[in-house]
């Protein structure tokens, strides 16, 4: 039976929360949106706490239209990376894939969009220092194949695949494995 240690609510933010993941020093970085902190309809929000969920800053990205952060890593350097979509920064009507990178206090280093029609669901650092995300590619035929996307440092494509077939695919979440390889 798990034992409740403390809970904080964030009702000035008027958001919700998609990810929670530990830092290094025991505290917490939450993503997720919210309506009221930001500057289009739907914006990226990243909450950062200490370890009892004090907050130490919260910050927004996004633009005119609606954005979506769907996951959020602490990277080696303090700072963090974001996967999600964006329907502000390009075609107001498809998606596209967003990726983007903060220092440790959630300043905005580089940000960048793929394809249309993507979905960034799960993000993780590689050991080349560059991120691994899956997601989804919605296709010709309007099924969702599963996407993976590698990028370097900076988040330059370095390669994708899709999978799928005549049904519904995409990558919910990944890790990377002992080996280097991704488990999906």
């Amino acid at each position: 039976v798990g034992v409740l240690l403390w809970a904080n609510v964030y009702s000035s933010l008027n958001g919700l929360a998609w990810q929670i993941s530990e830092t290094v020093d025991g505290g917490f970085i939450v993503v997720g949106g919210t309506k009221d902190q930001g500057s289009g309809s739907i914006d990226i929000i990243l909450l950062r706490t200490d370890s009892v969920g004090g907050l130490l800053w919260a910050q927004t990205y996004g633009g005119n239209n609606t954005d979506r952060g769907k996951s959020v890593k602490e990277t080696d350097d303090g700072g963090f990376i974001v996967c999600g979509w964006t329907h502000s920064y390009g075609s107001p009507t498809k998606a596209s894939l967003r990726l983007f990178k903060t220092d440790a206090l959630g300043n905005l280093l580089w940000s960048k969009k793929y394809g249309e029609d993507t979905y960034g669901y799960s993000v993780q650092q590689t050991a080349d220092k560059g991120y691994i995300v899956g997601g989804k590619m919605v296709t010709s035929t309007n099924n969702p194949d599963a996407l993976l996307l590698k990028t370097d440092s900076s988040g330059t494509t370095l390669w994708t695949t899709t999978f799928g077939d005549s049904v519904v695919e995409h990558i919910e979440s990944l890790i990377i494995d002992c080996d280097g390889g991704y488990v999906m």
